[in-house]
């Protein structure tokens, strides 16, 4: 996702240079990213503070829409970090296929290792090595971390409707363009009768008939 984001940005950049002549530095990251992602889960705490639900891979309006992907070499890797040596050389769990054979035994084991210690000691134990891993912040923690704030992620629109309402920005930032929150989301019918007496020519006489039939609303 932040290399699609970058992707539109450098876009940008470069219709800014050709306009302005001037180039600038591009600032894309995965938090940023992740959080403008959060959509209406994010619009949902920040407005009235209501928690997301941890769902990992899967979806929470969507099913099935899960995926898992493991490579032997990391999984070796864990065994030995985890100081669990006996399942990296255990036959059962040799191969990706091994291990999804003997699941439920598998995954037992790795749960009740990881419940003998508390989160920061498995976050140094984890830390630098050759396959990811971190903490699943919560909806609060992602917004209340300081590289969120220091990234100036949450910004405030006023809505003509709702007033003041809290929107997740642009998750690319640029060195020499302002990349901010313009306008609030447009209500219902707030445009109808500029883009189809603009656009279509459509008399005021003919809108209100629309509007009386309830073909449009305004």
């Amino acid at each position: 996702m932040t290399g699609l984001y970058a992707h539109g940005a450098i876009l940008a950049a470069l219709l800014h240079r050709d306009k302005t002549g001037k180039g600038q530095q591009i600032q894309c990251n995965l938090l940023s990213t992740q959080l403008a992602t959060l959509i209406n889960i994010g619009s949902n705490y920040i407005n009235a503070g209501i928690e997301g639900k941890p769902w990992g891979t899967e979806h929470e309006s969507i099913v099935p829409y899960q995926a898992f992907r493991t490579k032997d070499g990391r999984y070796y890797v864990l065994c030995t970090k985890m100081e669990m040596p006996e399942l990296a050389n255990n036959p059962e769990y040799t191969t990706n296929s091994d291990r999804v054979k003997n699941r439920e035994k598998l995954l037992k084991k790795f749960k009740e290792k990881f419940l003998t210690k508390n989160l920061e000691f498995w976050k140094n134990k984890l830390k630098s090595k050759s396959f990811p891993s971190g903490p699943v912040n919560t909806i609060k923690e992602a917004f209340e971390h300081e590289q969120t704030k220091y990234l100036d992620l949450v910004k405030i629109m006023e809505h003509p409707k709702y007033g003041n309402v809290k929107v997740v920005g642009p998750p690319v930032k640029y060195s020499n363009t302002e990349n901010q929150v313009r306008t609030a989301p447009p209500l219902l019918g707030e445009h109808t009768c500029e883009v189809l007496s603009q656009e279509l020519n459509i008399s005021n006489k003919e809108l209100e008939r629309l509007k009386n039939i309830g073909a449009i609303d305004f």
